[in-house]
């Protein structure tokens, strides 16, 4: 009868052993939103993600976006529909919230409204990396 107990003992062990996971990477990364505002400058694809490095400010000429403390978001990016050179930027306001390591933002563009969902995968030191989940554009008719 022992040995009948330990052999099923030993059965139901193996077999919780066998079916546990090994841990993956895939923790959730917690975004201290400090770290997350501020101007983010240089865009660099990697793979289907996009890195940016942290800056006092943004570039005169060239795309990057800033995001204030109070949920206030500014895009500098193409200023019209031709992307050919030379493209003339501008500043487009809006608006982003931060969902476990998901940025919701909704922003201007030349034609209407942009909304973006970013996660981010890599925030530390002066580097953000994102994959952009989704993009929509509403179009503004004029009257």
């Amino acid at each position: 009868m022992i040995m009948k107990t330990n052999t099923i003992v030993t059965i139901i062990f193996s077999i919780l052993l066998i079916s546990c996971k090994k841990e993956s990477n895939n923790k959730p990364l917690i975004i201290n939103v400090p770290n997350l505002t501020g101007s983010w400058i240089n865009p660099s694809n990697i793979d289907s993600s996009m890195l940016f490095e942290k800056s006092s400010k943004l570039k005169k000429n060239e795309y990057g976006f800033t995001f204030n403390e109070k949920g206030t978001f500014l895009e500098r990016k193409n200023a019209g529909w031709c992307a050919t050179p030379p493209v003339s930027y501008a500043d487009f306001n809006g608006s982003w919230i931060l969902k476990d390591s998901i940025i919701e933002i909704n922003v201007d563009y030349w034609g209407g409204k942009a909304t973006y969902q970013w996660k981010v995968v890599l925030l530390e030191n002066n580097w953000l990396k994102i994959i952009n989940r989704n993009t929509k554009y509403s179009q503004t008719t004029n009257q």
